[in-house]
């Protein structure tokens, strides 16, 4: 194969834009470092069909790098040094005209403006999704959980979903 050179000569094979050794030094960029990115991530089911203002259940369905763990059967932490984007979503079949709400909580604390809210209409059918940062675990340890809650109207209602977290920024010490 021949290739462009800048000093105008054709060689045969190896980089078209290198010149031959008595030319400038190669143009070419050196190759890639290794890629020293982030690939913890952890996802949970979730589901539940209790009272209002409960927490919601999460099972393990996916973790790599060790950085989300269970700490009981609806409390994940988050660990330390990390800037976490968190994801959720929902199912749920209230009554018609009804509502649930997603109410997350980190560190023990409730995160209204976090929440999500979904209502149904002839079909008891309702979705609810949100995603949010957890940056209060820059210098410790967090726990996360969801509450769910619903309104008077609801007798019975079935919860389905998925929660993620996954490390998006190293904290800054």
């Amino acid at each position: 194969m021949l290739g462009y050179n800048p000093c105008g000569a054709q060689e045969e094979g190896g980089c078209p834009f290198c010149p031959p050794p008595d030319c400038a030094p190669c143009p070419c960029p050196p190759p890639p470092a290794p890629c020293a990115c982030n690939t913890a991530y952890a996802q949970y089911a979730a589901m539940s069909n209790g009272p209002s203002l409960s927490r919601i259940p999460l099972r393990l369905l996916a973790e790599e790098g060790g950085l989300v763990q269970a700490a009981g059967t609806d409390t994940l932490t988050l660990s330390a040094g990390h800037i976490y984007l968190v994801g959720y979503t929902f199912l749920a079949t209230p009554e018609d005209g009804q509502y649930f709400q997603i109410v997350p909580e980190v560190g023990g604390a409730l995160k209204l403006l976090y929440s999500t809210a979904g209502s149904a209409s002839g079909t008891r059918i309702a979705s609810a999704a949100g995603s949010f940062l957890v940056t209060e675990t820059a210098a410790a340890d967090a726990t996360l959980a969801f509450r769910l809650t619903y309104g008077e109207g609801t007798r019975n209602i079935d919860l389905t979903g998925v929660v993620y977290a996954v490390p998006v920024a190293a904290a800054r010490q």
